[in-house]
């Protein structure tokens, strides 16, 4: 017994060194290597049997996933993330831009309440106040069942745990859960009132750590082209961080009008890849209320590689129950992917048991809901599920069953994955290169470069040091739209991963040509090589 508890032991101690070292020291590649070299020794000292071994394997291989999504979470401390270092563009008089790190930040922190002060509110001093809610803080115990129907059969269920409540809340319901806590930069000790959070840094647009959930949702409302005002309450059910983690498939944004009546809802989704994208749906259900679990349907195009075994030209249809209709006793969520008229896929969510309200929950219930749950969420055990059931279906079909589909590149509306710290280093000699070859040429008066992967698209204009000439334009005169076009160019890089491929190319021409995502490229690649030159 002494001998199993000492190689148990060994087992976990570098896990465990690793995790503290990770969230104290910023240098992860000594910590890489010194969490190798640990379990090297383990396996060196241990008396070990095939179980530890797989054991040790199975930790390994979690703590390099993990490895490289603490890569990608580096975005919340990037200058990109920093509201000083944001050039936005005002949308409209109603967008809430990205301001720095000024008083808004101080009203903030001091808009983050306690449970007591949730319940009863200060009017005269808490701005949070003067704002009603719809719905309450709850942790809803769920089972995620899969099911596919056309190509190759097959499905499975495992738990999973999502966590609700009304957007533009900011309060911390020890030890369960803590909603929009305020951004602290630079803050990486692992001390915290609640396992479980909700950051705003994790939904909608990558980064704007600074901003509240609020404001962001009012930013993807207005690019929509739609009027925030219409839905004045907001209730967001999300599977929520640990430790600042989370591997986030699929969030809902559930739209309430003036009335408190479910009219729209935002499907996120996030892919394995790292990118992400939000769909505004309205409410097309036709049946009565009250005729079945279901209160909400919404249909969508799916234009995003979720997965190599889907096809990418299909749709959506969601159903769902209103998580805010009283009494709150069931969520019931169906996501279908449609291909024409048959059925692809179906994904299930139903609640296994009652939630548990975070605000009325005793110590006692929060402590026991933390020993069953605590883990479900984690970022290691999705990752793990997903590879796992990918290999799984890879290895038991055969190839012609699967039809793997091609990675394809993210569309214009798909927020794209955040930087590595290469990319984001690359692209600092690609803005270089490409200021450059904007200041020795006449051809275009000045180029829009517009960065991805942020909240707000860091935009920067590069105006040409030369005098513009628009007889060198070897057009016709009478192309005057032509014309208007060569003023300004707006070069957009979709996806980080440009950067990286751009300096394998033998010319930025040779980049150009390949790496354009427009329909018109036939169009625009002979006058993008007036400025940037034939290969040359």
């Amino acid at each position: 017994m002494c001998k199993d508890g000492m190689a148990l032991w060994y087992i976990l101690s570098p896990v465990l060194l690793s995790l503290l070292g990770r969230l104290v020291l910023e240098r992860r590649v000594a910590l890489a290597l010194a969490e190798n070299l640990l379990l090297i020794a383990c396996t060196q000292y241990a008396e070990l049997s095939w179980v530890k071994v797989v054991v040790i394997a199975t930790i390994f291989v979690a703590s390099a996933f993990l490895q490289t999504q603490l890569e990608y979470l580096e975005s919340v401390q990037d200058t990109y993330s920093h509201a000083g270092s944001l050039q936005c563009e005002a949308k409209s008089s109603r967008a809430s831009g990205c301001p720095a790190h000024t008083s808004r930040d101080q009203k903030r922190d001091s808009s983050y309440r306690t449970p007591r002060e949730v319940q009863a509110p200060n009017v005269n001093g808490n701005p949070q106040a003067e704002k009603s809610f719809h719905g309450r803080v709850a942790l809803f115990p769920c089972d995620l069942r899969h099911l596919r129907r056309s190509g190759f059969k097959d499905n499975y269920h495992h738990s999973y745990l999502y966590a609700g409540y009304p957007v533009g809340l900011r309060a911390c319901y020890s030890p369960l859960i803590t909603v929009e806590p305020p951004f602290r930069s630079g803050f990486l000790l692992p001390i915290k009132k609640a396992w479980f959070s909700i950051r705003p840094e994790d939904h909608a647009f990558n980064g704007g750590a600074n901003l509240s959930m609020t404001q962001k949702l009012e930013e993807f409302l207005l690019s929509e082209g739609e009027d925030p005002a219409e839905w004045p309450y907001a209730y967001l059910l999300a599977p929520p961080s640990v430790t600042w983690q989370l591997n986030n498939p699929l969030s809902f944004w559930y739209l309430y009008n003036t009335r408190r009546e479910l009219t729209a809802m935002i499907v996120q989704l996030q892919t394995s890849y790292g990118e992400r994208r939000l769909w505004l749906t309205r409410n097309c259900r036709t049946e009565a209320p009250g005729t079945g679990p279901y209160c909400f349907q919404g249909k969508f195009d799916k234009d995003l590689q979720v997965s190599p075994f889907t096809p990418i030209e299909a749709s959506y249809v969601i159903d769902s129950s209103d998580p805010c209709a009283a009494p709150l006793d069931k969520l019931k969520i169906m996501v279908t992917l449609k291909r024409g008229r048959a059925t692809v896929m179906n994904a299930v969510v139903n609640s296994t048991g009652p939630p548990l309200d975070a605000a009325s929950a005793s110590l006692g219930s929060s402590m026991l809901f933390l020993v069953k749950w605590w883990w479900v969420p984690m970022c290691s055990v999705v990752v793990f599920r997903i590879l796992f059931k990918a290999a799984k279906i890879y290895l038991t079909h055969n190839g012609r069953e699967l039809n793997i589909q091609t990675r394809a590149e993210p569309n214009r509306k798909a927020i794209a994955k955040s930087a590595r710290l290469s990319e984001r280093a690359l692209e600092k000699y690609f803005f270089m290169i490409l200021s450059s070859m904007v200041q020795s040429q006449s051809r275009i008066k000045s180029v829009k470069y517009v960065t991805p992967g942020e909240h707000c698209p860091r935009t920067r204009v590069m105006q040409s040091h030369k005098q513009y000439s628009s007889e060198k334009d070897p057009h016709p005169p009478d192309e005057e739209k032509n014309k208007e076009a060569l003023q300004q160019v707006v070069f957009t890089v979709n996806t980080p991963t440009f950067y990286s491929r751009f300096f394998h190319y033998k010319s930025p021409f040779a980049a150009m040509q390949s790496e354009l995502l427009d329909d018109e490229r036939t169009r625009t690649i002979p006058r993008v090589s007036l400025w940037i030159g034939d290969g040359g």
